[in-house]
Parts: C-alpha cells; sequence; structure tokens
C-alpha cells in the first residue's frame, strides 16, 4: 500500500492537529536522547512560521483547533524540564568587568 504525502498546509486542522501532538509526544534524536524543551518550542515555533507563510486558515498558537498539540507540547517539555537537572535553566552568565578595577 503506497503511503500518500501532503504538504503540511494541505493537511486539515483536525488530522495536522493529530499529527502534530503525536511528533511532540515521541520525537527523540537518532541517538535516542530527548530533545532540549527549548527546541521542541523552536520546532513548534518554525512549524507555525511556516503555516502562516502558506495562508493556513488556523493558527497553531491560537486556534482551538491545535489545543491538543500546545497541550502535549506544554506536558512534554514539563516532563523533561523535571525529569532531570539536564535541562534546568541554561542562561548564561555574563561576567562584566569589576568597575571598581
Amino acid at each position: 500500500m503506497a503511503r500518500m504525502s501532503r504538504e503540511p498546509e494541505d493537511i486539515p486542522a483536525v488530522n495536522l492537529n493529530v499529527y502534530m501532538a503525536t511528533f511532540f509526544y515521541s520525537t527523540i534524536k537518532r541517538n535516542g536522547e530527548d530533545y532540549d524543551p527549548n527546541t521542541l518550542q523552536g520546532f513548534f515555533n518554525s512549524i507555525d512560521r511556516y503555516l502562516r507563510d502558506k495562508n493556513y486558515p488556523q493558527s497553531i498558537k491560537t486556534d482551538s483547533e491545535f489545543e491538543e498539540t500546545r497541550r502535549v507540547l506544554l506536558a512534554r517539555k514539563r516532563k523533561l524540564y523535571s525529569k532531570d537537572n539536564k535541562f534546568k535553566s541554561k542562561t548564561s552568565k555574563t561576567n562584566f568587568p569589576n568597575q571598581s578595577q
């Protein structure tokens, strides 16, 4: 049986929501490690930008058709943050020269 493929902008919202929720629930790196939560958010933002550029009629960030995708993404990010300290705050601390020197 041949697989049909469609461009994301041609997929109805109800189906795209299922595909995206499944993706964010289960995606891992090729080496089996989890993606950083910020990377998952980056994927989401990139998909949103792509769909907006293609004039997709719904917004994955705000429309109710994509509530499940947003819920799954948020839950996955929370799970990864709480899983261990690997993904805890990675903000860089800039060391400014001491002004009294």
